[in-house]
């Protein structure tokens, strides 16, 4: 289902249930003999519903990858529960007729715990988006890192340090790029060194390009044990 479609769907079936609420409660009793909690009861009816459908369109706006999926979902939910206990609370409101303050905390109170959970939510769900962002970042950079390499290693030019690049190349390649460590930048700066240092042509591999291999061999060798310490955690 397309979002303009969801998102009219959302709202249509919003201002149906509120104007079937509105319908209710004028059709009952006359106004003259409505009290002020059942005044009450009907705004707390109305804002739950108007939580419960504008969250549902914004839902609806947004496009969600399926780790945001659930988190969404429990917002939905939560904002669904909080409307069906405010209904409940409404065919209970007698039990509040010599106490409107209480029913008054009462409907407060739920409407702050609903909040705190959808705001807790929506935290995990920003921080998700965040390592989300961070770990396509990383692997966006490595994915060039290996493509850098593979061009230094095909290069007929540096045919005397073809081992070692390859060698570079082979770990970046079938190493792990879910995830994103401490060292990534440093392992495309140095690289960046080494692309500079070959160009050059400045040294031989047994001076400052063997030192550029051995540290950017090094870099991958920690990237891969941050990762597989963070995996090991992660259970």
């Amino acid at each position: 289902m397309k979002s303009n479609t969801k998102i009219s769907l959302s709202i249509s079936i919003g201002a149906i249930v509120v104007a079937a609420t509105l319908a209710i409660f004028f059709l009952g009793d006359s106004i003259s003999a409505k009290t002020s909690l059942d005044w009450l009861s009907l705004a707390f009816i109305i804002l739950s519903e108007i939580a419960l459908f504008a969250g549902t369109t914004i839902m609806s706006m947004q496009v969600s990858p399926t780790n945001k999926i659930l988190i969404h979902s429990g917002i939905t939910s939560t904002l669904v529960i909080y409307w069906l206990i405010t209904l409940v609370g409404a065919f209970f409101k007698d039990i509040f007729k010599d106490n409107l303050n209480g029913y008054i905390i009462l409907q407060v109170i739920i409407i702050a715990i609903t909040a705190i959970i959808i705001l807790s939510l929506n935290s995990i769900a920003t921080r998700v988006g965040n390592m989300d962002a961070s770990i396509e970042h990383s692997r966006g950079l490595m994915d060039e890192c290996q493509k850098r390499l593979f061009g230094l290693k095909s290069n007929d030019a540096y045919i005397e340090y073809q081992e070692p690049l390859n060698d570079l190349y082979e770990m970046l390649k079938y190493g792990d790029k879910i995830g994103s460590t401490t060292v990534d930048s440093e392992i495309a700066n140095e690289i960046a060194i080494l692309e500079k240092s070959l160009a050059n042509k400045e040294t031989s591999l047994t001076s400052t390009t063997d030192t550029l291999v051995d540290s950017i061999r090094f870099l991958i060798k920690q990237r891969n044990m941050e990762l597989s310490q963070a995996k090991r955690g992660s259970f």
